[in-house]
């Protein structure tokens, strides 16, 4: 199956999940294209064919990728989707159109400083290796701050397939972002927008869009399966 056809598959997929789980989603679900360590020539493939979301973890590959394809590729919307250092925010917000999973105040603030659009990490009472916010810490930070709560756009949120052991499934934790997400939407977040759910992934994007999510970040599902190397593979994570 060619690029054009998976990528045409997928729209139609989001579309019937959604309208299955009969949930509003208040607007049409974006797909971000994950191309880390994927070839140029991929992401140009899936441009041609009208797709201009992409998602990379690694500044430098995203920097390196954003040059050469500027100007075959003038509309591209880069995502990105990997962990932040705070001496890299400006670089990082040059290229980016929306930054995923922040979660500390001050790498919010520097965002919002830049006026560069961001969402929030959504951290599970289970994941005790996120050092995201919890809820109503953000709430407080969107309530204190004008900088962060006009430039944040949503929330993102990863599920954690091993609290099954603790109780939790996939499921359970969708419910528990989407119950979460309202309360900081409630709170004001990224309004008048409408709110982004940066949620599911391959292995998890219908569930995902069972309970909310209107934005999802795939990556084989579009590329096929990922090299283990190739233009920016080897660059330091940011």
């Amino acid at each position: 199956m060619n690029m054009e056809s998976r990528i045409s598959m997928l729209h139609k997929e989001f579309a019937r999940e959604a309208a299955a789980a009969q949930v509003s989603h208040q607007r049409a679900i974006r797909l971000v294209a994950v191309s880390k360590k994927h070839a140029v020539e991929k992401i140009e493939e899936a441009y041609i064919h009208g797709h201009r979301d992409f998602g990379e973890n690694y500044l430098q590959e995203m920097i390196e990728k954003a040059e050469m394809l500027s100007r075959r590729c003038p509309e591209i919307r880069w995502h990105f989707i990997g962990q932040m250092q705070s001496r890299k925010i400006p670089l990082l917000a040059k290229y980016s159109s929306l930054v995923h999973g922040v979660q500390r105040v001050k790498v919010a603030e520097r965002l919002a400083e830049l006026k560069q659009p961001f969402l929030v990490q959504l951290r599970h009472p289970t994941d005790v290796r996120s050092k995201a916010l919890s809820t109503s810490e953000w709430a407080r930070t969107f309530r204190e701050s004008e900088g962060i709560h006009k430039y944040c756009r949503g929330t993102m949120f990863v599920a954690n397939p091993g609290t099954r052991d603790e109780g939790e499934t996939i499921e359970s934790q969708f419910a528990w972002a989407a119950s979460e997400s309202k309360k900081l939407e409630e709170q004001g977040m990224s309004l008048p927008r409408v709110p982004i759910r940066s949620w599911g992934m391959s292995a998890d994007y219908r569930t995902a869009i069972r309970h909310g999510a209107n934005m999802l970040r795939l990556g084989t599902r579009v590329f096929g399966d990922r090299p283990t190397s190739t233009l920016g593979a080897s660059s330091t994570l940011l």
